[in-house]
């Protein structure tokens, strides 16, 4: 049996992966990938950057991205979105406001006094993810 043709759930250093976007996409090509979705949590950040490099390296690339969401004191859901508008103005909000609420959640479930514009400037500025990925 060969491996799979295809990787549904990829992640770059725009959430919680350590390679960029077009790394991640160049060693999918290198696998043996012809079908990826780059899925970060709570971003496409990096869509259009795998994109490109899928169109260099022969891999079809999906927008993706995998939204974080919390359930109660002790759940985190992950719902992946395949084949989205990465470009869309209103799911840029939406991440952003998923992001937002993931590391406010995260800091305040660990006691940590927190200031909402403080938090969220860093969220806007730097990008940072839900607060599953965050080391207090």
């Amino acid at each position: 049996m060969s491996a799979p043709a295809f990787d549904l759930q990829s992640h770059s250093l725009h959430s919680d992966g350590e390679l960029t976007a077009a790394q991640v996409v160049e060693n999918a090509a290198e696998a043996g990938v012809k079908l990826l979705a780059l899925s970060d949590h709570d971003t496409v950040d990096g869509v259009d950057e795998a994109l490109a490099s899928g169109a260099l390296h022969g891999v079809r690339v999906v927008p993706a991205t995998e939204i974080s969401a919390v359930d109660g004191p002790y759940e985190d859901l992950h719902v992946l979105g395949y084949g989205i508008d990465h470009r869309s103005r209103l799911l840029g909000e939406r991440l952003l406001d998923a992001r937002l609420c993931g590391v406010l959640h995260h800091l305040r479930s660990r006691k940590l006094p927190v200031r909402v514009d403080g938090v969220r400037l860093q969220v806007e500025r730097r990008g940072a993810h839900g607060g599953q990925h965050i080391s207090a």
